[in-house]
């Protein structure tokens, strides 16, 4: 997989994630009576954007995994530092980005074979 394909795949999750968390809160309503078992109920469109993003939450954290992996096996221990630092703080669409922008061109799993002399 390539890097352009792994931050493109965060950027659509992200968006996904973005998009079923507002359709979530506008078919969620608050119900507080005693016989309701939750405080929240849910309309069919809100579970299946519940879904939606729950799935799109996985799928960033297995592309996060992904460059965090090809930067470990680049050796660029400053730019790991600033992706894990940036998702743990809440930028992640931030941190993938810098992934995209800033880090030099390799390919993200190389297979070196020992030579024989």
């Amino acid at each position: 997989m390539s890097r352009r394909a792994l931050v493109i795949g965060y950027i659509v999750a992200w968006l996904v994630a973005a998009l079923s968390v507002a359709v979530f809160l506008a078919g969620g309503s608050v119900r507080a009576d005693a016989t309701s078992a939750s405080a929240i109920a849910t309309t069919q469109p809100a579970a299946v954007a519940a879904l939606a993003m729950v799935l799109a939450t996985l799928v960033m954290l297995a592309t996060w995994i992904v460059a965090l992996v090809a930067l470990t096996r680049g050796r660029l221990w400053g730019w790991f530092v600033a992706v894990l630092i940036l998702q743990l703080a809440g930028l992640g669409i931030v941190a993938m980005l810098v992934y995209a922008i800033s880090t030099p061109p390799r390919p993200l799993l190389t297979v070196t074979r020992p030579s024989v002399t």
